[in-house]
């Protein structure tokens, strides 16, 4: 059995696309982008639903890149892994399901969502950081099975997405042969869940996984992900299978 999980892990903080912007507030972040908002605002309605974001959406970034505050032991807390929808791409932090889960259970949320990222990404995240944390609940929604992670050097942060350019060529091929059999994604997204989950409940928590398909209500700011609504609404469900148990 595994004594230490620390020493077969990484022995340096994982590090992310957004990890350059540590320490910043930023206005703007992929795919919610100042041109895709001129953009969507073109289309009136559009227009008028988007507005309500005027200068009051921020994404403050910790000293590692995430959006939340400084990672540290807190075994009551929630950590969130995932992709975009967990990070709160469009929306206020005060809308994004983990922090409106976190408040219901009234407890410390730490947001470890990647835009883009897939469960490789959440695995490499959670098997650094849970072991630190030693977190009460995590909850992890999405990403897509479909997306994996190519790493070539330790700051290295390409995904893998279908139709997507990059990396380069010869291991973009790779990675297409591989995820040509669907069952290799599966697998690859099987194990990970697996992987946290064990992190988890050996350092006493709970883990509770979801694929990426809230029921679309409403969409975030920039148009693309999901909006307040939906995120209220996976909040809740999140929360009664928490309670349910």
């Amino acid at each position: 059995m595994v004594q230490n999980l620390l020493e077969l892990g990484l022995s340096y903080p994982p590090t992310t696309f957004l990890t350059v912007y540590k320490n910043q507030t930023l206005e703007w972040i992929p795919s919610d982008t100042q041109q895709n908002y001129k953009e969507n605002c073109q289309d009136p309605t559009v227009k008028e639903y988007i507005k309500q974001w005027d200068n009051k959406l921020t994404y403050v970034l910790n000293s590692h890149g995430f959006r939340t505050s400084e990672i540290e032991e807190d075994n009551q807390s929630l950590v969130a892994l995932g992709c975009s929808h967990t990070f709160g791409v469009g929306l206020s932090d005060n809308q994004v399901y983990c922090r409106l889960l976190a408040d219901k259970l009234g407890c410390r949320l730490f947001n470890l969502g990647v835009p883009g990222g897939a469960t490789d990404t959440a695995f490499r995240i959670a098997s650094y950081w849970l072991p630190i944390i030693k977190p009460k609940y995590v909850v992890m929604v999405g990403p897509q099975p479909v997306r994996f992670e190519i790493r070539m050097f330790k700051t290295d942060r390409h995904v893998f997405i279908p139709g997507n350019t990059g990396p380069e060529k010869s291991v973009q091929e790779m990675a297409k042969r591989f995820i040509s059999f669907e069952e290799n994604a599966l697998v690859n997204r099987h194990k990970n869940l697996l992987a946290i989950e064990n992190i988890t409940e050996r350092f006493g928590g709970k883990f509770y996984s979801y694929n990426e398909n809230m029921k679309v209500v409403d969409r975030a700011r920039d148009n693309l992900h999901y909006g307040p609504v939906s995120h209220r609404n996976s909040a809740e469900n999140i929360y009664n299978d928490i309670m349910s148990i």
